[in-house]
């Protein structure tokens, strides 16, 4: 084996090739947690290692890097288990939340063999059964192995039946197999575990709309609102489903709730901004915006919303310098907010930028 003697200061680190092993064992199980593997592996080969890299730490903060030790395969992992004599179900101190981070970017990559692996010797370990089968399945769905896929999160579900995010998957199944009924099943259990999943309550509401259930999908949104008041999106959908239930009076108290608010969620600008627009409430639309802006510039791809209100508003080189820079910057998005500009600007208005 060779070792490789590193000085810094006055001071002599020795390392040997297990070293990079001993760095993705940190990260990939331990997260980042040295002393806990020096505590679980003191008897191990590779604790000489693990003591220097603790030591190597204070001085490098960023060496547990996983481009340390990366790309590290599966067979090539499970050689360095079986040479340093590690038994992975004797890591009952992992929290291996590394590891799964590891498989995801396999299947990424579309490296399904090798995230598979990778989670067949974690269920060696017996850390985390469910949520190892839950991930298998997952998988197996994005591969397009749907009876696996199934197979799988329905193992989940039994090992662990608060598993809500199972349901979640299995739901999106069968919803998009077509198989309604079943979705409605998984999600409705889903949000009766996880009343948080927001997603999942407008999933259940299109899924009753599938189903031509229209008074369900009102109930699973009103439900949502009552658990979020700020939730502006939940009363744009609920608004429309009313309107087209020829609830009036009921969709206008929800369109005047939009109106008075202000959008407190990203997913919730837009429509916010379109109930603005139809109401000629430019000024409002433009000011609420570039105040969002500045306290959350990760929001900066919503700036193209604010094209509208500025041509309205006649700041015609504002508008054009917006659309200039979507345009060389990103055009996929300026070309999905079309629709936008075609709805809320004649003819006349969008020559002044040039829109087309």
């Amino acid at each position: 084996m060779f070792t490789i003697n590193l000085r810094i200061n006055e001071e002599i680190y020795r390392l040997d090739e297990l070293f990079p092993f001993s760095i993705a064992v940190v990260d990939l199980i331990y997260d980042g947690d040295i002393q806990l593997a020096i505590d679980e592996l003191k008897e191990s080969i590779i604790s000489e290692s693990l003591e220097t890299l603790n030591k190597l730490s204070d001085i490098y903060d960023e060496i547990l890097d996983p481009e340390m030790y990366s790309p590290i395969y599966f067979n090539e992992f499970n050689r360095y288990m079986e040479e340093t004599g590690i038994n992975i179900n004797k890591l009952k101190n992992g929290t291996f939340s590394g590891y799964k981070d590891m498989v995801m970017r396999f299947a990424d990559k579309d490296q399904y063999k090798e995230a598979h692996s990778y989670l067949d010797l974690l269920l060696e370990s017996g850390y985390d059964i469910a949520g190892t089968y839950e991930l298998k399945g997952t998988l197996f769905l994005e591969e397009g192995k749907m009876d696996e896929g199934k197979k799988w999160l329905e193992k989940a579900i039994d090992e662990d039946p608060t598993l809500a995010s199972a349901y979640s998957s299995l739901g999106q199944m069968y919803f998009n197999n077509g198989e309604c009924n079943k979705a409605i099943e998984c999600w409705e259990h889903e949000i009766s575990i996880a009343p948080n999943h927001i997603v999942t309550y407008f999933m259940l509401a299109d899924a009753y709309l599938m189903q031509n259930e229209k008074e369900k999908a009102v109930n699973i949104l009103e439900t949502l609102i009552e658990n979020d008041e700020k939730n502006l999106l939940a009363r744009y959908q609920l608004m429309n489903i009313l309107t087209d239930m020829g609830k009036d009076d009921k969709a206008e108290e929800h369109k005047k709730q939009i109106l008075n608010a202000e959008p407190v969620y990203s997913s919730d600008i837009e429509i916010w901004s379109r109930i603005q627009f139809e109401e000629g409430n430019f000024e409002k639309a433009k000011n609420v915006i570039e105040k969002l802006l500045e306290t959350s510039p990760d929001l900066e791809h919503l700036k193209i919303i604010l094209i509208v209100p500025y041509i309205k508003l006649g700041l015609k080189e504002k508008a054009c310098e917006l659309l200039k820079e979507f345009k060389d910057e990103r055009f996929w998005y300026f070309y999905g907010k079309k629709e936008l500009f075609e709805e809320f600007l004649n003819e006349e208005e969008r020559k002044v930028c040039e829109i087309y």
